[in-house]
């Protein structure tokens, strides 16, 4: 999940993330594990 949310930190190039994976980062965001830009 990592790659993806660096992908999508980038610019969203990859816009076929699952709403499982949406779901996941936001939680981690939420966490305090990703800094949100």
């Amino acid at each position: 999940a990592g790659d993806r949310v660096k992908a999508n930190r980038k610019g969203g190039g990859k816009r076929h993330t699952t709403d499982g994976n949406i779901k996941k980062t936001i939680t981690e965001t939420i966490s305090g594990k990703i800094i949100a830009p």
